[in-house]
């Protein structure tokens, strides 16, 4: 048995190893030596073990999201120098509380964010789903770095409220778009007869539709995704009873027709969908399509797209965003 200037003397060990666990005078993983104590030196050995592999893990996620090497660096310097705090932090992001993490630095948000993606991995493992939709599904996290970065000049991450629906495995990007299990939330309706038309979706599941930026929207990538994400969800979750795909977004602007031509992969996309209502959007928009961290004063009208975008905002109108849905059959 230890006494009480013993243990306090263990305890300081392994601090000064830099090696923060809870100190417990009879740890199970550790050996019993002669005398009836224990072998703290092996505490010590597996804790520095386990940091390692968690930093090769963390590099190894970095690598196969494509994050560029600044922010690689960034996120394993935060990781490294705080262990304790990220870790934390990702287990109450994986729970969806954020409060106490908006006020963090985007260095340390990105530490955390990719280490509650690596918790979120084992469960993607525990449920089956493939390594190839867990990437492809984490690759936001380089997206959105990357958009912070140009928006706010800085290296990290800020965007951790969208974010957070990945590690929760509430999104998945299934081949080119994105699915999250969610509930309706009602538009400007407009008229009778869309509000008749909403009724339906108001009180069943759906699947929100989000597009991932970066990748052309082809008919095509976007009929395998269809198929793929119906099996997928069948598979893998068998009781979400989801009555439709429904999405926001200004790509369903019927004006666009005119602007772009029918034969555009963004009104072929639209026009898989029954419009319920249209409303301004935030500049979300603007961003979108004349790219982060671009000021308003060097906006351009370079092609057919963004020339329509610049005289409506020219003209003090919104860029709109139209709700739509697909019914499951």
């Amino acid at each position: 048995r230890f006494d009480k200037l013993s243990r306090n003397r263990q305890k300081r060990e392994v601090e000064a190893g830099e090696i923060r666990l809870p100190f417990t005078p009879q740890p199970p993983c550790v050996d019993r030596v002669c005398g009836g104590g224990y072998n703290f030196h092996v505490i010590i050995v597996t804790a520095k073990q386990h940091r390692i592999e968690s930093m090769n893990e963390l590099e190894t996620l970095c690598r196969e999201i494509n994050l560029p090497a600044e922010e690689t660096a960034c996120a394993l310097g935060e990781a490294e120098k705080y262990p304790a705090a990220t870790d934390a932090f990702a287990e109450k992001m994986r729970r969806g509380h954020l409060r106490a993490l908006t006020r963090r630095s985007p260095a340390f948000k990105l530490a955390v964010t990719l280490k509650a993606a690596l918790l979120a991995r084992e469960e993607y493992r525990r449920r089956g789903i493939p390594e190839d939709v867990f990437t492809d599904t984490f690759s936001d996290i380089t997206v959105w770095s990357g958009n912070d970065r140009a928006r706010y000049g800085v290296v990290g991450l800020d965007n951790i409220g969208w974010l957070s629906r990945h590690v929760r495995l509430r999104l998945f990007k299934i081949g080119r778009l994105q699915y999250e299990l969610s509930r309706f939330v009602a538009p400007p309706f407009g008229n009778v007869a869309n509000f008749l038309r909403a009724l339906p979706l108001m009180f069943g599941r759906i699947l929100n539709l989000h597009i991932q930026q970066g990748e052309p929207l082809s008919s095509e990538a976007c009929d395998v995704s269809f198929v793929r994400a119906t099996a997928f969800f069948a598979r893998f979750f068998p009781n979400y009873r989801y009555t439709s795909f429904t999405i926001c977004s200004w790509v369903l602007n019927p004006a666009l027709a005119d602007v772009i031509g029918e034969q555009s992969n963004i009104v072929k996309f639209a026009k898989r969908f029954t419009l319920l209502g249209a409303f301004p959007d935030t500049d979300m928009n603007a961003r979108r399509l004349f790219g982060y961290g671009t000021p308003r004063s060097e906006y351009v009208g370079d092609n057919a797209l963004r020339a329509y975008a610049l005289s409506r905002l020219n003209a003090n109108k919104p860029l709109l965003s139209y709700f739509g849905y697909i019914r499951i059959k």
